[in-house]
C-alpha cells in the first residue's frame, strides 16, 4: 500500500494505527510534554487568538470575536506569564474583546475589558485613526478611574 491508500484503508486499520500511535506517544512521554505548554507554545497559541479575533473583528462576526477572546484569555489566565510578549498579547485581546463587544452595545463589559487591558499595560495608548472614537472614550474613562496613568 502507498502512503495515499494508507489514507483509504478501512477505519478498523486506520484506527489500529491511531491507537499504536498513542501508545508510542505515552510511552515516549510526548503525551505529558504535551500537557505541559512552553512559553512559546503560549506566546504562539495567544499570537494565534489575536490574529483569529482580529479577523472576525475585521468580518463583523463580534459574538463568535467575542467568545474566541473570552475563551483565549481564560486559558491564558491558568498558565500566568510575567514575560513581556505574554502580557502584551493578553493586553491586545482584552482590547479586542472591548471592541466586540462595544459592537454589541455591552459598554460596562467594554469598560472592564479595557480596565483589566490598562492593567497589563499602564501605558496603552490606542490609534485614534483606525479605532472606533467609543472604544478611545472608554479607555480614556478606564485611565481615568486609575487603570493606568496617561501615555
Amino acid at each position: 500500500m502507498g502512503g495515499t491508500d494508507l489514507l483509504r484503508a478501512p477505519t478498523a486499520f486506520g484506527g489500529r494505527l491511531l491507537e499504536l500511535g498513542v501508545c508510542a506517544a505515552l510511552a515516549t512521554g510526548a503525551a505529558s510534554a504535551a500537557a505541559a505548554p512552553s512559553r512559546a507554545d503560549d506566546l504562539q497559541a495567544l499570537e494565534r487568538a489575536v490574529s483569529e479575533v482580529s479577523q472576525l473583528l475585521a468580518d463583523a462576526h463580534f459574538r463568535t470575536a467575542r467568545s474566541v477572546a473570552e475563551a483565549s484569555l481564560e486559558q491564558a489566565s491558568r498558565r500566568e506569564g510575567a514575560e513581556a510578549g505574554l502580557t502584551a498579547r493578553r493586553a491586545r485581546l482584552h482590547v479586542l474583546l472591548a471592541t466586540a463587544q462595544v459592537a454589541l452595545q455591552d459598554d460596562e463589559a467594554a469598560h472592564d475589558s479595557l480596565r483589566r487591558a490598562l492593567e497589563l499595560d499602564p501605558a496603552l495608548v490606542l490609534d485614534p485613526r483606525t479605532t472606533s472614537p467609543k472604544l478611545v472614550r472608554a479607555l480614556g474613562a478606564a485611565r481615568r478611574e486609575g487603570a493606568g496613568p496617561p501615555p
